[in-house]
This record gives structure tokens, sequence and C-alpha cells, in this order.
């Protein structure tokens, strides 16, 4: 049985000593010809289980917070670019001690480090699978990294790229090297919420995988001429029908499910292939995305916007000060957007409140962007305003229907809304778009004629590209 870190993650240090404490933290590093060991460049690679890691970035972006710094401000003080911040925050890359010495210094923190005997450096090949992947006619030149190691979720922002060819670029960070095309024109996409990430920056996906069932994401993708492939994260992915799409670029959300390093080994068998982020507040999104294409320019300038918005809408909203309730159901289960989701925070800069009960409650343990609770509980999530997730998989009427919401005054004052949950629970550009423009209706009590859903969907397309033009 795997042992944790389930501390409260108020330091780095803590949640570090206590993997060295129990064993789990061990290091692996090339021979050195200094026997003190000092002033040596050797890299030694935290190698832990997945579920480790994740312990471990929790802690770090815990303590990135309490410091009172941002992605980009920690990267400038390490000396490094903010998307491989979000890289080391991914719970899914193996950072250097190098880099976690570094972070312990500038948040004011220690790191301690153990070497228990029999370290063993594992790493599983898929040579075996990939032969039989391999298809007559199909391109499936291997893509190295520098170092040997593959890192799994290290591709969701890597830093610069540097174009060195007029086809090819480099996108260097530690250690691990990536090339992708300067100018990719074969691009597959694993899911809508990748898809949208590299379109708001140019970037257009040739396939898209349906794998979120994000309903208006495919029916704004169909409408770009954008082939639409039914999928889902449950089904897994379709390798022998991404090798005959012959892809030069492919791109997937960091969503557990399916985006396991078994995969991605996979996928990098087929062409480069890069993560992006999935549970990151919208502008760490942007600028690890930008920074990973080279395109920071673009993502200033989409940031610029979006915070042109939201200070319009804030001060509107300070003149009429009100609280906002987020409900939904999925599988059953009545949940609450808590105080953790990326949502949340473009809420409360917005400058609505939320009740105390999803301000203050405890997440879900596993996914933190929402809290289960009971119906008999629901009083407690009233509000000036309260929405309901609908459309993809949420339940709204499994929410509306009781009788503990039908008596909560927000509701019998005709208060509540729907909003669609896909694009609520979304952290691409568009997504950011679109709960601006329901923020903005909900401040005014403008009606559910004025809440995004299909109909409006393509309007509001269309509103997202001028903005950015």
């Amino acid at each position: 049985m795997i042992d944790t870190w389930h501390g409260d993650h108020d330091t780095a240090y803590q949640g570090i000593r206590y993997l060295v404490s129990n064993g789990k933290l061990k290091t692996l590093g090339r021979k050195s010809n200094d026997p003190d060991l000092q002033n040596s460049r050797v890299e030694r690679d935290v190698r832990l289980t997945q579920e480790e890691l994740q312990q471990l970035a929790k802690t770090i972006a815990t303590t990135r917070k309490r410091a009172g710094m941002t992605q980009r401000q920690l990267a400038e003080a390490m000396g490094t670019h903010d998307a491989n911040i979000a890289r080391l925050e991914s719970g899914r890359h193996a950072p250097s001690i190098r880099h976690l010495q570094k972070f312990a210094r500038v948040t004011d923190t220690m790191l301690q480090i153990a070497f228990p005997p029999n370290s063993q450096r594992i790493r599983k090949a898929s040579h075996t699978m990939t032969n039989k992947l391999s298809r007559p006619g199909v391109h499936t030149d291997r893509r190295h990294f520098l170092g040997g190691t593959v890192s799994f979720a290290g591709l969701l922002g890597l830093g610069k790229m540097n174009h060195a060819a007029a086809e090819e670029a480099t996108a260097t960070a530690q250690e691990d090297v990536i090339e992708i095309p300067a100018d990719p024109q074969r691009v597959v996409a694993l899911d809508e919420y990748a898809a949208m990430n590299v379109l708001a920056l140019g970037i257009k996906p040739m396939v898209v995988y349906g794998s979120f069932n994000a309903q208006i994401i495919q029916h704004i993708l169909t409408s770009l001429d954008i082939k639409v492939v039914e999928a889902t994260v449950v089904s897994g992915i379709d390798f022998e029908a991404i090798i005959i799409e012959q892809p030069d670029l492919v791109v997937m959300s960091n969503e557990p499910g399916y985006a396991s390093p078994e995969n991605y080994e996979l996928l990098s068998e087929i062409a480069p292939t890069v993560l992006l982020p999935l549970q990151e507040p919208w502008r760490d999104t942007i600028q690890a995305t930008a920074a990973f294409f080279d395109r920071q320019d673009e993502g200033d300038r989409l940031i610029g916007r979006f915070e042109e918005s939201i200070n319009e809408l804030a001060a509107s909203v300070q003149e009429n000060p009100r609280s906002i309730s987020v409900l939904g159901n999925i599988l059953e289960m009545l949940f609450a957007v808590s105080s953790k989701a990326p949502l949340s925070g473009l809420i409360e800069e917005v400058g609505f409140t939320r009740p105390v009960a999803q301000a203050e409650g405890i997440p879900f343990e596993g996914f933190e962007s929402v809290m289960i609770f009971s119906p008999e509980l629901l009083r407690e999530h009233d509000a000036d305003v309260v929405v309901v997730f609908s459309g993809n998989d949420y339940n709204a009427e499994a929410v509306t229907s009781l009788l503990t919401f039908k008596s909560l005054p927000a509701v019998v004052e005709g208060r509540s809304f729907e909003v669609d949950g896909g694009m609520w629970f979304g952290n691409f550009p568009f997504a950011v778009y679109w709960i601006l423009d329901d923020l903005a209706a909900l401040s005014i009590d403008a009606g559910q004629e004025h809440i995004g859903n299909g109909d409006s969907a393509t309007d509001r397309w269309a509103g997202f590209q001028a903005m950015i033009e």
C-alpha cells in the first residue's frame, strides 16, 4: 500500500520531509568525479509514484501561494520561465533536485533529501506496443529527449521555443527537449479543451476528439470545418486512428483519466505530443500554452483583453454587490464548485462573493474543484444568484427538482439560472469569455435568455474572435 503525504501543506519541506522519512524520495544521478559533490552539476531526478508526485505538486503550489507569489513571479525569482512552474505544479513531472533547491530558497523553506539503499531508475519501455502500432507508409519517427527521460506532464508548458529552422523548432526546459513543427499543419487534439487552448493562439487543429463531450465546443469546431471524432475518456485513445491521420503534432489536456505516462509515450512515438493544463487558473493556462509555442506576445495580449473586461465588470458589480452559488449534479452526486476551482478565482476577480459553505467548505478528495454534499444541506448554499450546471454530462434536473432547492429564497424569487457546465468548468480562453458574458448578465438580472447556450454559441464565438483580433 502506498503511503502518501496528507498534511496541510504549510511548507514545501514538510511534504518532502515526510516522503523522505518514509523512504519514498529516491534520487538518481550520473557519477561525479568530485567525491564531496561540491559545485557539482550532477542532476538527480526525483523518482516518485504518480500519487506521490501529485501530493508533492500540491505542496509546492500551496507553498507558492502562501509565499504570495504568482507562477510568473516565482519563475522570475528562480530564473526560469513561468511555463516551467506550471510544469512543476502539474503533479506528473519528476522535478530535478536543483529546481527543488531553488524553489526552497526563493520561498524561504527548507529541502531535506535522503539516499535510501537500493535506489533504482525504472523506466517503462513501450517499444513492443509501438511496433504493434506501426503501419506501412506512416511516419512514426521517435522524438528523443535529452537526458533519456520522457517527462510525462512536463510538456504542459516547457518554456520558450527557439525557432532554429523553417520547419521545426525546439522547446527546451531543464534536461528535456521536444521537437515540434514551427508551423504545425496536421494537429490532432485529443479533447475539446486542448483544441480551444491552441486555437486561441492561432493554431488550428485538423482533427479533434470529443473526449469531454463538450457539445457547445464541438459545435464551434464543426463550424470551423474542423473534423470532430466521437470519443470518451473512458473508451481510451484510438492510437491506430491517430496514426492514420499522420499528425505532425498531438495536443491533449492533462486529464488523469487518459493522460497516463504510458499513453503519453505511445503518442510520442506517433508525433510530438504536448500536454496542456486542465485545472489551472485561466492566466496560468494561457501563459503556459503561449510559452510552449513561443507565442508569449499573443498570450499577453489575450490576458490584457480579459483583464480589461474583468475590471469593467468588477466596477459594475461593485455598484451592486451580490453573491453567487454554483451547483451541479453528475453521476447522481450533488456538488458545489469549491474555492479551489479555477472558476472560483474568476468569480472572485469579478467581485461576486460566495456562500460561506462554498468559500470555506472542504473540497472533494481527489478532485478539489468540487465539494460533495447532501440535499438537506442545500440551504447553506443559497445566495443572491444561484446557478446550476447543465449540458454535457451534468444533470440540472437532478438539482432543480429537489424540494430543498425549490425552497431556496433565490429560487422562489426567480434568481436561479442554468449555465453550461462544460463552459463554466473550462479554463481555456473562449470559456473565460463565455463565463464573463454570463456573469455580466447575472450582475444585472438580465434573465435566462441572456445566459449562453447552444443557440447563442455562434454569436459568442464571433464576439470572442472580434476581441482577440
